[in-house]
């Protein structure tokens, strides 16, 4: 499974992964931590040009209500 086209794409994939985590684990509600989710689906896709699994970053995501 390739999660990332290049270093620099992975470091940036990281970062908002991170980001989202460390705001899903702030926020105060469901629709909180839906909307940081679905932000970061919509995200992911543009940061990387190559033919990846974004899903990879948001899956253990899911699992956090």
């Amino acid at each position: 499974m390739l999660i990332a086209g290049s270093l620099a794409t992975f470091i940036d994939l990281l970062q908002h992964y991170l980001v989202a985590r460390s705001m899903l684990a702030a926020a105060g509600s469901r629709t909180e931590r839906v909307a940081i989710r679905d932000d970061l689906d919509d995200t992911l896709p543009d940061l990387d040009d190559a033919d990846t699994d974004t899903s990879f970053w948001t899956a253990a995501l899911r699992t956090t209500d």
